[in-house]
């Protein structure tokens, strides 16, 4: 062995920690250390044997000892060689008990760093080396003055021995540079506080130094009554410390926790809690209530704003022993510790949610936004944090069906919802193999007439549990299942057929326009131009004649927007219609109808449910406006009663449909799209040769 390199024995059961604490010392400016790895303390009692080490670094939670007596079969075993303890991050009464056991050191598990173990081996050793030149100075009957002082003054570190009035008898060089010459005075009392257990933090040094200085105090080998203080300058590695901690542990947008600093902490209460009968904790899962919307509207900077006031208000709603924390894109995350009934629990959730009742001024734009919680208790019937996880993330679930703005605890019968969503996700996979699913056909008038121009096409899905799903159940479904492809060309190619057969079978029936949903899976396919052109063409159905239904809030989104629009710009130039579907649903969002210029924009229902009031008759008569003067067609979608179909006449809406307008044509030749017969559109189109490549 080279020499000053320094033999590290680390006595870890957990494999995991023993690797990643080795790694910390296998960086390549710590090339000093050797470290021997063992698992038990009969294995490290067979390793003391042959190996002469400088440190030994002890977990106490091994297979064959538990707790604080590990130390002292450590150091029967291995005495005067020093021992540093590995604790937890909550485990400072344990740090404090293992010194007095005789413990020299000790690392906390969550706050290792290269840096960090380093300088606590190296401080362990040298205070073994004070002690030893004490025992040294007492044995040793000829210039034991100057043997002790030439070891002590070769240390880094500064000495001081205190009698017990708290005068002071010896202090090295060191000593004098960390705390001041003048505070170091052989005979006079020492002007700091003396640690008791575990180490200080002191500032330190001549007037005006700024020095963090650490202390520790050992009773004395040699002189009763007496305490020997190390002290350490310490401040290159506090800031280090706190600057890497900042960057491990905090999220760089908001200053909370982040993920990797939660999961440690939520698997250190878990465990606590498994371990302990008594003490309990809740898990609390929060998002930000349509977020995604205030994102695709306003942009990424206003919403990073948004997120910081969102963990402004988290952080003043929570405990001071809670940990709060942001574990994705708008998703916070809060362990709610030592909770026993519902009515602890649900304190800090009920502040939370009233907290965001108030708009919030973002940039000097105002933003009515709320959160939705699920929130989780652990109770003994949970083997791993993963359940409790899902749990919770059930209980969120819920709470967004039940409008959001509003927390949800879980219970046993959400996991019974959770598993029959999954299954009926199998059941859908199935229906579309096996050609299980139907459409049905909206009439869509022109307004000044009310004569039908054309049909949209509804997806149906009836279950083998005969219950049917319509179709933003099914988008809902799809888009979850990763089918929403399958589905968009799977009913594109049945509404192909049965306009085909139509025709076919009538040739009198005037031209139809057909209006077919595009979802942002299908609209980003490589080639999706090409292959819907292909099926057109097979069918001899003029392109013109369909127009793709495409949601505002795909257009709008700045994380799809860029490659949406060139989708659309190639539809387009393909000889196919584009209709942003859902206008206002989101924003008014006018930058976007001008770039994308498509050939109708629908108004969504919360707009036309609204016409009855003078404010969104202005809205819609200034939208109708914008479109018109760009040579842009509106349709409003929802129609439900003659008023609403007489005002929207009467603000200069092009097309209706809704179920008004479908009762007015339930009668009509027009309608007969939807009762034609129809082969399986496998029997009609050939594949066409491209292939579907993966979205962009």
């Amino acid at each position: 062995m080279d020499k000053g390199c320094y033999t590290v024995i680390l006595i870890e059961d957990n494999e995991s920690e023993a690797l990643l604490f080795q790694e910390y010392l296998n960086d390549q400016f710590c090339r000093d250390f050797e470290v021997i790895h063992v698992s038990s303390i009969s294995e490290f009692r067979t390793v003391n044997e042959s190996i002469r080490s400088d440190v030994i670094v002890l977990d106490l939670s091994l297979p064959d000892s538990e707790g604080i007596e590990t130390i002292l079969k450590v150091k029967s075993m291995a005495d005067p060689i020093p021992v540093i303890v590995l604790t937890g991050e909550d485990d400072d009464d344990m740090a404090v008990k293992s010194i007095k056991k005789g413990a020299q050191e000790y690392l906390s598990k969550s706050q290792l760093t290269t840096l960090s173990i380093v300088r606590i081996i190296v401080q362990a050793i040298e205070r073994q080396k004070i002690r030893n030149a004490m025992l040294l100075d007492r044995k040793s009957q000829q210039g034991k003055e100057k043997l002790f002082k030439e070891v002590i003054e070769t240390l880094g570190c500064g000495i001081v021995r205190v009698d017990s009035e708290n005068k002071i008898l010896f202090s090295n060089r060191r000593s004098k540079e960390l705390l001041g010459h003048s505070f170091c005075r052989v005979g006079r009392d020492f002007q700091h506080d003396i640690p008791q257990d575990g180490r200080t933090l002191i500032q330190g040094g001549d007037p005006g130094a700024t020095k963090a200085l650490e202390m520790t105090a050992e009773r004395c080998p040699v002189q009763e009554n007496c305490v020997v203080i190390t002290v350490y300058d310490v401040s290159k590695h506090i800031e280090s410390r706190e600057n890497l901690m900042q960057v491990a542990n905090r999220d760089s947008l908001t200053g909370l926790y982040n993920r990797q600093y939660f999961d440690r902490s939520l698997k250190r209460t878990f465990e606590r809690s498994k371990r302990s009968s008594s003490g309990s904790f809740a898990l609390c899962l929060i998002d930000c209530d349509r977020f995604k919307d205030v994102n695709d509207s306003l942009g990424h900077d206003k919403g990073d704003e948004l997120l910081r006031e969102v963990a402004y208000i988290l952080e003043k709603g929570i405990r001071p022993t809670d940990c709060l924390a942001r574990i994705g894109g708008d998703e916070f995350a809060i362990i709610l510790d030592d909770v026993e009934s519902w009515s602890d629990i649900t304190t800090v959730p009920s502040r939370i949610v009233r907290s965001f009742e108030k708009e919030l001024v973002v940039s000097d734009t105002v933003i009515k936004t709320s959160v939705s919680i699920g929130i989780a208790k652990y109770d003994n019937e949970y083997d791993s944090i993963e359940q409790i996880f899902k749990d919770a993330d059930r209980a969120l679930y819920s709470a967004k069906q039940q409008g959001r703005n509003c927390y949800e605890l879980f219970d046993i019968s959400m996991r019974a919802d959770a598993i029959m969503e999954s299954a009926t996700m199998d059941k859908l996979r199935a229906a579309i193999d096996h050609d299980a699913l139907s459409l049905e056909f909206q009439p869509i008038c022109v307004a000044h007439s009310g004569a039908v121009m054309g049909y949209e096409s509804l997806l149906r899905w009836k279950s083998s549990n005969k219950q049917t799903y319509f179709p933003a159940e099914v988008f809902e479904y799809a888009e979850k299942t990763g089918l929403s492809s399958k589905i968009d060309f799977w009913v594109f190619k049945d509404a192909l057929a049965r306009l085909r057969t139509m025709r076919l079978n009538d040739k009198q029936i005037p031209p139809l326009k057909l209006n077919i949903n595009l979802s942002l899976q299908t609209l980003l396919t490589q080639g999706v131009d090409r292959i819907l052109a292909s099926w057109c063409d097979q069918c001899g159905i003029e392109r013109s004649d369909i127009s793709f239904e495409i949601r505002q809030s795909d257009l709008s989104s700045q994380d799809s927007r860029q490659n949406a629009m060139k989708q659309v710009s190639m539809l387009k130039s393909a000889g196919f219609q584009i209709l942003v579907d859902n206008f206002g649903s989101v924003n008014y969002d006018l930058a976007m109808i001008l770039e994308s210029s498509p050939h109708v924009v629908e108004l969504g229902r919360p707009i036309v449910d609204r016409i009855d009031s003078t404010e969104y008759q202005g809205l819609v008569r200034g939208i109708v406006g914008y479109c018109h003067n760009l040579d842009i067609k509106v349709l409003a979608e929802g129609v439900e009663n003659q008023m609403e179909f007489e005002m929207m006449t009467e603000l200069g809406v092009d097309y209706m449909k809704g179920e008004y307008i479908r009762q007015y044509h339930s009668d009509s030749q027009g309608c007969q799209i939807d009762r034609e017969y129809r082969s399986g559109p496998g029997d009609l189109l050939d594949e066409p040769v491209e292939t579907i490549s993966t979205p962009l």
